[in-house]
């Protein structure tokens, strides 16, 4: 793996991330982060799925992106759109456990 994109690639540049996301309010991006998050962390998943998964959250987590995240609406929509094409990929190994995973998550992220 190359070294700029490994020491980009980490637990704080993810969480940051999704700090970032979650101030706006874009839950539909913060429940494929976390689908994708889970699934990479899951044991039941083949190294193939995970390599996928990798890819998609290292294009969410690295910047800068085909459309900058600054940009007004349309900033994620890149992220949202990779993020997507890998969870079509692997949706298979999106298990019942993985989703309820990301509900709690979700959950706790909700504003009162």
């Amino acid at each position: 793996m190359d070294t700029m994109y490994k020491a980009a690639f980490t637990a704080a540049k993810f969480q940051e991330k999704l700090t970032t996301i979650g101030s706006r309010g874009t839950y539909e991006l913060l429940e494929k982060a976390f689908q994708l998050y889970y699934l990479a962390k899951s044991p039941n998943v083949p190294l193939w799925a995970k390599g996928l998964v990798a890819g998609a959250l290292g294009y969410f987590i690295i910047t800068p992106d085909a459309v900058p995240d600054i940009t007004p609406v349309l900033g994620f929509v890149d992220d949202l759109s990779v993020m997507v094409s890998a969870l079509a990929a692997v949706a298979a190994h999106l298990s019942p456990e993985i989703k309820e995973k990301v509900e709690k998550r979700l959950e706790r992220l909700k504003p009162d």
